[in-house]
């Protein structure tokens, strides 16, 4: 029995956890871009971006998404409060790209700046596109075995 000389090897690294810091990279590297959009060009207004993406996740966590019961099946299907998060956090989510535009129509950035800004936003949207996937099969599997 013998130790590999630096580090562990790939068979000791965990595929999801491999996967959650590629996530999270994916999302730093989003980040990065949002602020360096606003750093290259002396302008912080794209920051007023991040106002209606931090407000995104507010309604699911008031009024939730429908509920599973024990068994896999649907609880809550059609409610009014699972409808309205559901839309307000569409709304915020769409309304962050937006607001980039508005800001570059009324002179407030330059076309540069904004362009960094979208790039962080498509970064931000595919990851999280990515986890909600990993998510939605992490839960497939999770019931494939209960």
């Amino acid at each position: 029995f013998s130790y590999p000389p630096f580090g562990p090897s790939r068979a000791m690294l965990d595929p999801t956890a491999v996967r959650l810091a590629v996530y999270a990279v994916l999302a730093a590297i989003g980040v990065g871009l949002h602020i360096l959009g606003c750093a290259l060009f002396s302008q912080w207004w794209p920051l007023m971006g991040l106002v209606p993406l931090a407000l995104a996740p507010v309604p699911v966590l008031l009024w939730g998404l429908p509920q599973q019961g024990p068994f896999g099946d649907v609880v809550q299907t059609e409610s009014f409060g699972t409808h309205l998060s559901q839309l307000l956090t569409a709304g915020f989510a769409s309304s962050a790209p937006c607001l980039q535009a508005v800001l570059w129509h009324g002179g407030k950035i330059t076309g540069e700046a904004a362009a960094l800004v979208c790039a962080s936003y498509a970064v931000l949207g595919l990851t999280g596109a990515l986890l909600f996937d990993f998510l939605k099969k992490q839960k497939e599997d999770e019931s494939f075995y209960v």
